[in-house]
């Protein structure tokens, strides 16, 4: 009826008997076709008759983003989600080129903000140059070069610089000038064949101005050190270097400190090594002639002293590790190259009879300190019981329990003691180097284990004429599953034919004795871990007796033969003298016996023996129980009837 309100609901009935999920979305479906249908009727004019028929909005398969109504995108355009990133896709694919350039770009800007950034922020940069840019740009532009010494405007930035060179940690020092080292070398390979210590020399005095501010390493010999003291209340140490390069003038070092164990009292000492900053270009004269040359000043935190081991002296200044050797750190630094090498060549040249005697005398006084460290903890125990006991009155119980435990942790260490002084052997030395390994610094060390790894490697370059080395990977008793390292100088040629043929399934036992040089860094397989380094003269193979191989089979048939020839002789021998035996005895067998005893005649008066009057009677039968069986067996009088 034309006029009336008209509502579409289409399915309303059969929708009754669905499912819940689909009465939703037929009530969705029913509430998106009112609103069509409502759109057509405010066209039509309801005045008039019409026969426009409106059908209904053909049913379309709602989509399932269609029940989440966070979905709002999908809902304003009543399409699927899928359908509508479809539509985007093939919307955005006539401009691809286009897109793709905005991208490159939008990355090419990127990379340009933080080139900037980085660069209006140094202090972020990790690598040690840039702190020396940083007063290079701007101070080191006042230094005058061929002065006869530093001038009174140049003493505050000295000053300052010497401060920066404080607070740069050393091995990052050392870890530039080696770069700079590589650059120059790399840049001028004809120069390959000289010293660093002469191509640093020959290339500061050539272009200052390239190579000021820059970090050098020199090495030479020191014959007078000046202590002075600035404006500032520093003390500073003057030292004349001598280097190979250079033996008639000096280099001026000046420093903020002297190594602890700088020798006292000597007029020159050798193997001094210095990592500093290079200043400026002084003049120097000579004393005795009187001749002006130019030396390079170098301003260094610190003076490293090195010196060369004596080859009769078994035992090595422990000092000499401090500020060289960094524990737990991979690999052999630069700070740590030179005494690496020497230590190799110490032990490479000493008595090595010499050299396990003084490890056996280490480990005897460890063991000393074993029962000093258990007696202190028990006495450190004591007090914190008394201690408890003061605190806690009416807990005599619990002191009285703690103070037996104590004691018998006391006894129990005491008695290990007593155990490891009969047998030194049996002293736990890895668990005790690990623990505490700045006890064993420098110490000759001697380690029974199991050889899992060796290799051969050529050494670096260095002074002490050392070409090829071996590093062992090796496991002791008391390890647990912890490894140590070893770098000695010889190994046995039979070792290393059987490390070559055995590969990874390598198991010798072997021992050695060698000087603690640091823990040492290395990657496993689960983690970062540490393992004790040593170096060592030599390794001590000690192979144990190996079972005999397999017999061949013609060896195997030549002693089956000889076996069998030696039964069948033995068989053969028995046979023949059983057949003789068996002859003889026949033999005896066949003769009548003679005895040839001699008669005796009866004597007189001897009575012959006579029977009579003895009857036989019959053997009783014992089986029988009866009593009158037994009355009839009863034994008859052995006396004669008169």
């Amino acid at each position: 009826m034309i006029g009336s309100p008209i509502m579409l609901i289409p399915g309303r009935q059969q929708s009754e008997s669905r499912s819940h999920g689909e009465d939703i979305r037929l009530d969705t479906f029913e509430r998106t076709n009112t609103k069509h249908v409502a759109g057509h009727l405010q066209e039509i004019d309801l005045g008039q008759p019409s026969s426009l028929d409106i059908p209904p909005k053909p049913p379309r398969h709602p989509s399932p983003m269609l029940k989440n109504r966070r979905h709002g995108i999908s809902q304003q355009f009543e399409l699927p989600f899928f359908d509508l990133v479809v539509r985007l896709v093939c919307h955005m694919v006539p401009h691809t080129r286009l897109w793709i350039s905005v991208l490159f770009l939008a990355i090419v800007a990127f990379s340009q903000f933080e080139e900037s950034a980085s660069g209006q922020n140094p202090s972020n940069s990790n690598t040690p140059e840039l702190p020396i840019v940083e007063f290079n740009a701007q101070l080191l532009n006042l230094v005058i070069d061929r002065t006869h010494c530093v001038l009174d405007s140049e003493r505050d930035l000295m000053i300052r610089v010497l401060e920066h060179a404080g607070q740069i940690d050393y091995v990052l020092q050392r870890k530039a000038s080696q770069e700079l080292l590589e650059g120059c070398r790399s840049r001028m390979p004809e120069f390959s064949s000289r010293s660093d210590t002469r191509l640093f020399l020959e290339e500061m005095l050539r272009s200052p101005e390239r190579y000021r501010g820059k970090l050098v390493t020199l090495h030479g010999y020191v014959d007078k050190v000046f202590q002075k003291r600035s404006e500032q209340q520093i003390t500073l140490f003057q030292l004349r270097l001598y280097t190979e390069a250079a033996e008639t003038s000096p280099v001026d070092i000046f420093s903020l400190r002297l190594p602890d164990n700088w020798p006292t009292g000597i007029s020159v000492i050798d193997d001094v090594s210095v990592t500093g900053y290079f200043f400026k270009i002084s003049e120097h004269r000579d004393e005795k002639t009187g001749e002006a040359t130019y030396v390079p000043v170098i301003l260094a935190r610190q003076v490293d002293w090195q010196p060369t081991l004596a080859p009769g002296k078994i035992s090595i200044d422990p000092t000499l590790w401090d500020g060289r050797v960094k524990h737990k750190s991979r690999g052999v630094s630069q700070t740590e190259r030179d005494l690496y090498y020497c230590v190799l060549k110490h032990a490479g040249d000493g008595n090595y009879k010499q050299q396990k005697a003084k490890a056996r005398s280490h480990r005897l006084t460890r063991i000393e300190k074993y029962r000093e460290e258990a007696t202190a903890e028990l006495d450190s125990l004591k007090t914190c019981m008394k201690r408890f006991r003061q605190k806690n009155p009416g807990r005599d119980a619990e002191y009285l329990l703690q103070v037996a435990d104590a004691k018998q942790r006391y006894r129990r260490k005491l008695q290990r003691y007593r155990q490891y002084r009969e047998k030194p052997n049996l002293f736990p030395a890895y668990g005790d180097l690990f623990f505490h390994a700045e006890s064993f610094q420098a110490q000759l060390v001697t380690l029974r284990g199991q050889l899992r790894s060796i290799k051969k490697f050529p050494a670096d370059k260095n002074r002490y004429g050392l070409t090829t080395l071996y590093e062992a990977w090796f496991y002791t008793a008391d390890s647990q599953n912890n490894p140590a390292v070893v770098v000695c100088t010889s190994v046995p040629a039979d070792l290393m034919s059987r490390a070559h043929s055995q590969g990874d399934r390598l198991n010798e036992p072997i021992s050695m004795t060698g000087y603690f040089f640091k823990m040492y860094g290395y990657e496993a397989q689960d983690a970062n871990r540490v393992a004790p380094m040593f170096l060592a003269q030599r390794l001590e193979w000690l192979p144990i007796a190996r079972q005999s191989a397999p017999i061949s089979p013609r060896s195997a048939f030549a002693i089956f033969a000889v076996l069998a020839l030696a039964a069948g002789w033995f068989l053969l021998r028995v046979a023949r003298i059983g057949k003789r035996y068996r002859v003889r005895r026949a033999e005896w067998d066949s003769e009548p016996a003679n005895l040839n005893l001699p008669t005796s005649p009866r004597p007189p008066d001897s009575a012959e023996i006579s029977f009579e009057g003895i009857e036989a009677i019959e053997e009783p039968d014992f089986r029988s129980d009866g009593p009158v069986e037994a009355e009839a067996h009863e034994k008859p009088s052995a006396e004669p009837d008169v």
